[in-house]
């Protein structure tokens, strides 16, 4: 049987395409940039950057062997993440322009698509009772006119252009899940590679006094607090008016500001202050460990914030799945709609095709809704590293 297909469907935004832009609002696509920038520039990823990090100041001292091999994956892991925030992350935020940029495209081509239909035997507006006529035209089975079928004609071309457009982005989304699918595959043969050594290193080295843990564990619960105080919309959908900020935190990783907060009466100046006191804590506590001590905290740190992040990555490819999908309906509608314009006489247009049903202008008010969407996201998408806890709080907006 047939598809049936509306101009409705086939021209206007598709809803999954909002639903995958909205991974740039969320906790996980924060969380990854953060972790991609922690990998980056704050693990020890050669021979000399491993020796200050340990405060090894002796040169005389050799670098022991586990440390040395520990650098061979922070390397790797560095370079993964360079990936990300070179290429990946760029490609991401472009899909929010590929939604602007197709707007500008549907509001260039649907008036002229309603120009056309509005001109048609110079009747004024577009009535059902004038569509089905036309239709009846383009399917054979009235009596065409010049007009009519140079109005087909010149619709199929708009139809096809769009069409071109739409292809051109759905091919974009599946490049970018598949290097989003190459950059969660690497990240687990990371986890597998440290995961190998932590229970030798940690029988080794670890801090087994847990000198750490309770200050950690007092950041985490501060971070879960602030979280929980977020606007959000939809399926926990962050509210962004500013710049997602977040801080590296050496031997715990990262602390996410985002959002507009809403607590009543809560005090953030106070909030600012237990962060730095956990903050300054943290640094005294990790001045007390012994070197071995230190870098299996680390060590442990990076394990557990990369086990963490595969369910980031997870989560962005199935957004980013969502929009290539999206795109991948809309192309195909739009080639079957220019197909049955080139249709064969009596059988162009499907007879259950409903030209009474053609709502161009409202089709045109979802991309621009959605355009909007997406320009938030863009522009608030990319989060920026603060160099201190009061930068941090700087953006902080508060309802």
């Amino acid at each position: 049987m047939t598809k049936v297909i509306t101009i409705t469907e086939s021209l206007s935004a598709n809803a999954d395409m909002q639903e995958g832009l909205s991974i740039l609002t969320s906790d996980e696509w924060l969380k990854l940039q953060a972790f991609c920038d922690m990998a980056i520039t704050e693990n020890p990823t050669t021979d000399k950057a491993m020796r200050t990090k340990l405060k090894i100041t002796d040169d005389k001292v050799p670098l022991g062997e586990d440390f040395k091999a520990t650098v061979k994956l922070y390397s790797e892991l560095k370079g993964y993440c360079e990936t990300f925030t070179g290429d990946i992350k760029p490609g991401t935020l472009k899909l929010a322009g590929d939604i602007v940029q197709y707007n500008r495209t549907v509001e260039t081509v649907y008036p002229e698509l309603i120009a056309l239909l509005e001109s048609y035997r110079k009747t004024g507006t577009v009535t059902p009772e004038k569509l089905k006529e036309l239709a009846k035209d383009w399917e054979g089975t009235g009596n065409p006119t010049p007009e009519s079928k140079e109005v087909k004609e010149q619709f199929k071309e708009y139809i096809a252009y769009l069409y071109t457009d739409a292809e051109k982005r759905a091919k974009e989304a599946a490049r970018l899940k598949t290097k989003l699918t190459t950059f969660l595959s690497n990240l687990e043969t990371s986890k597998g590679n440290f995961s190998e050594h932590v229970e030798d290193y940690g029988n080794k080295y670890a801090d087994y006094e847990g000198k750490l843990q309770k200050t950690k564990e007092a950041v985490e619960d501060l971070q879960r607090e602030l979280n929980a105080l977020r606007k959000t919309q939809k399926d926990k959908e962050i509210v962004l008016e500013t710049s997602p900020l977040y801080l590296l935190i050496p031997g715990l990783g990262f602390f996410v500001m985002a959002g507009v907060l809403i607590g009543v009466g809560v005090d953030y100046g106070l909030k600012k202050e237990e962060l730095q006191g956990k903050i300054s804590k943290l640094e005294e506590t990790q001045k007390k460990l012994s070197t071995e001590q230190n870098f299996f905290n680390n060590y442990s740190v990076v394990l557990n914030l990369t086990t963490k992040t595969l369910e980031d990555v997870k989560a962005a490819i199935k957004s980013v799945g969502k929009l290539e999908a999206a795109w991948n309906a809309l192309t195909h509608d739009l080639e079957e709609l220019v197909q049955k314009l080139d249709g064969a006489k009596g059988r162009s247009l499907d007879e259950d095709w409903r030209f009474a049903a053609l709502d161009l202008k409202t089709a045109q008010k979802t991309w621009k809704a959605l355009s909007d969407q997406a320009d938030q996201y863009r522009r608030f998408g990319d989060a920026k590293k603060a160099a201190t806890v009061d930068q941090l709080f700087k953006n902080v907006k508060v309802a």
